[in-house]
């Protein structure tokens, strides 16, 4: 005699708590894309047009060390949230993780 719907939960139990890592990826990615872009919006830039008009609060070298690459890795990091977060075009892939790995590998 076999349980069936317990057999059913621990079929799905592995593929729901996969799902929910993705969706916990998606969730961190999306702050930290709008933290980036807010990163930027109030202190990259800013301070870059500070530089610009002759009024700088900090040097160039410090801002350069400091904002150098943000637009990069935000240029990445929304890539690879647009890339987690819509299905793919080909059909779903086989496990959640492939889904995360698929959206990634073609980034780096």
């Amino acid at each position: 005699y076999v349980n069936l719907s317990t057999y059913h939960y621990q079929l799905e139990r592995p593929v729901n708590f996969e799902l929910k890592i993705v969706k916990e990826l998606q969730a961190t990615e999306l702050t930290y894309v709008n933290k980036l872009r807010l990163l930027i919006r109030m202190y990259s830039r800013p301070l870059q047009q500070l530089q610009a008009s002759g009024h700088p609060l900090i040097d160039e070298a410090s801002w350069r060390q400091i904002f150098d690459n943000t637009e990069a890795i935000l240029s990445l990091a929304e890539k690879f949230l647009e890339r987690l977060t819509k299905r793919p075009s080909g059909g779903m892939p086989s496990s959640p993780h492939e889904h995360v790995i698929s959206a990634f590998s073609d980034l780096v």
